[in-house]
């Protein structure tokens, strides 16, 4: 799912999918979100454990 961007996937968020009732053998909605939100936030907070290491606060 790396190729759709987040604007797109936003996009595609109606009240009807929004938490997934519509089809659950695929993520849709806010659930495609996460999906790409996920590896975003977790890269984001190894590179912040790993600021804080180098500076010795941890």
């Amino acid at each position: 799912m790396a190729s759709a961007n987040l604007a797109e996937l936003i996009a595609g968020i109606t009240p009807e999918n929004m938490h997934g009732t519509v089809d659950f053998s695929h993520p849709v909605g806010l659930e495609l979100v996460y999906e790409e939100m996920i590896p975003v936030a977790d890269n984001l907070y190894d590179q912040h454990i790993e600021a804080l290491k180098a500076e010795g606060l941890i």
